[in-house]
């Protein structure tokens, strides 16, 4: 799933009677998301919507139905265009509402929030909340990032089994040299037992929850 470009998390499509997280919270079929504080967007100013957002300057989720309009464009740069959408289209929040309406649904919010404290505080409560939310460390090529999330991670080990490793190859390759310096970064600064533990043990967990009923 990738809301920013041009829908929310809880379009009647997504949500609903006949919908595709009713189908998939039935079946046990996973839903991985985009949700991070940046990435890509539509470039759009303004879009058709028809489900929860957070309005542009607003701090919840709120109802919406019909044409929103963004303030940010590409002439105002890329980042500040995506990061408008992002919080408009993809906040946690807004999948807060999805998982109130299905608890039993399998849902991964990728990147942990990058980007943005508020957004990785607001994964980590869902994290606790919901047995079936988990979120993944992708994309995090820098550093401090890294180590940001692995402080969170150490801090609380109650959702330690929910961290999940992942790479986004091939767009990785937009900041490093190849993905042997990616894998390696995220080697060294996450230390083994991290590691080994959210690239081996928690996807092993994690898939047990779907494999088995997609293999009936």
């Amino acid at each position: 799933m990738y809301p920013p470009n041009g829908f929310s998390p809880y379009d009647k499509v997504l949500v609903g009677p006949d919908s595709v997280f009713e189908f998939c919270s039935k079946n046990q079929i996973p839903v991985v998301s985009h949700c991070s504080y940046g990435g890509f967007a539509t470039p759009a100013m303004s879009i058709d919507v028809n489900g929860y957002i957070v309005p542009d300057g607003k701090a919840e989720a709120v109802a919406y139905s019909g044409a929103y309009t963004f303030s940010k464009g590409l002439r105002d740069g890329f980042t500040v265009m995506v990061r408008e959408r992002a919080g408009v289209l993809n906040n946690p929040l807004v999948w807060e509402k999805v998982l109130e309406k299905y608890n039993n649904l399998i849902l991964v919010l990728a990147h942990f929030g990058s980007g943005s404290d508020v957004w990785q505080a607001d994964i980590l409560r869902l994290l606790k909340k919901y047995p079936n939310c988990y979120t993944d460390l992708s994309c995090m090529s820098d550093v401090p990032t890294i180590e940001a999330a692995k402080a969170i991670y150490n801090s609380n080990p109650d959702i330690q089994d929910k961290v999940l490793y992942g790479s986004d190859f091939f767009l990785d390759m937009f900041f490093n040299d190849s993905f042997e310096q990616y894998l390696q970064r995220m080697q060294k600064t996450l230390g083994a037992a991290m590691f080994d533990k959210i690239s081996v043990e928690n996807p092993k967990k994690y898939m047990a929850k779907w494999y088995a009923s997609a293999a009936n």
